[in-house]
């Protein structure tokens, strides 16, 4: 009996112990579930600056165009959905300050980068703020200039989405005439602009032809015609000279721009100058003429913007000197020469 009841009691004894163990594990249950709660409250709290944030837009279509070697034109749509205090651009590739109209923080939809260096690869960010709120955008831009003054034919490539570059191209000059007195070629032609084309989502290529000089007329021969190339005509060569006099000297080739494969499809086409004429007391030879026509026709959506156009192209050759090849240079985005 007496045994019994010490094993009722310590039996007693250990249920008590184990609930208290339970009772101990609820409450630190609750208090865990009470610090998760806190945590939870928390979160939703950075959720809702979050989604407040949020509500403000950045500005839209932020981006880069007519891009040259040395400046930019940023544009952009400014938020709808609320009324910005005001605005920023900075420049955050390479770091730097930003020069031209940008600098300023009025509001607008569009201003000017200045002072930029060609192959260098520029990001700017615009930043408009309402109150404590900022909504950031950012584009990159990489002005390049791309020249030859050598006769040939190379390819222009246009990156995709860039819709503009700049121009300027040079006819080739005319060769000088041979002979005691001979008169050196006169000048091609060049132009200056830019030209307009469609947003793509893939490079574009133009041709690009730069002509060659006329050769020089000698005491007896004419000069060699200035080298054209495909949809880009050559100048003629100078005519022979006689007893007394000296050849004429050859004209200079055109220097054209033309959508790769289209030779038809002209977008910008300058002259080349005229050959100069043999020295001597019988008379000269005719010196070659230069490439013809000088146009800028352009198409419907490749549009040429001509800035200027002058007979000041590749030097003609003085008495029995060839003439200076072409030459061309372009700037815009991203462009290369090959």
């Amino acid at each position: 009996m007496e045994l019994t009841t010490r094993f009722r009691s310590v039996a007693r004894s250990h249920l008590s112990s184990r609930r208290r163990q339970l009772a101990l594990f609820v409450v630190g249950l609750v208090m865990a579930t009470s610090s998760a709660a806190g945590a939870l409250y928390s979160a939703t709290t950075s959720q809702s600056d979050t989604f407040a944030a949020g509500f403000i837009s950045p500005a839209s279509g932020f981006s880069a165009h007519s891009v040259t070697a040395n400046s930019a034109q940023l544009v952009w749509t400014p938020p709808a959905n609320f009324i910005p205090t005001n605005w920023t651009i900075t420049q955050t590739t390479p770091t730097g300050s930003v020069s031209g109209s940008c600098a300023g923080s009025e509001p607008a939809s569009g201003c000017s980068v200045t002072g930029l260096s060609p192959g260098t690869t520029y990001t700017w960010t615009i930043s408009y703020f309402d109150g404590g709120w900022r909504a950031v955008a950012s584009t990159s831009a990489t002005p390049t200039s791309v020249s030859s003054s050598t006769q040939g034919t190379y390819t222009l490539s246009v990156p995709a989405h860039v819709t503009s570059f700049t121009f300027s191209l040079e006819g080739a000059g005319g060769g000088g005439g041979g002979g005691t007195g001979g008169i050196g070629g006169t000048s091609g032609t060049s132009a200056t602009g830019t030209v307009t084309l469609p947003s793509s989502n893939s490079v574009t290529y133009f041709t690009v032809v730069v002509g060659g000089g006329g050769g020089p007329g000698d005491s007896l021969n004419g000069g060699s015609a200035g080298i054209g190339g495909t949809g880009c005509a050559g100048g003629t060569a100078g005519a022979a000279g006689g007893a007394n006099n000296g050849g004429g000297g050859g004209g200079g080739a055109m220097t054209c721009l033309y959508l790769q494969g289209a030779p038809a499809t002209s977008i910008v086409a300058v002259a080349g100058g005229n050959g100069g004429d043999g020295g001597g007391t019988d008379g000269p030879g005719t010196g070659g003429a230069g490439g013809r026509p000088t146009s800028t026709s352009g198409t419907v959506t490749y549009v040429v913007n001509l800035g200027t156009q002058s007979s000041n192209g590749g030097a003609g050759g003085g008495p029995g000197i060839g003439g200076a090849s072409g030459s061309v240079v372009f700037g815009g985005n991203g462009l290369s020469l090959t």
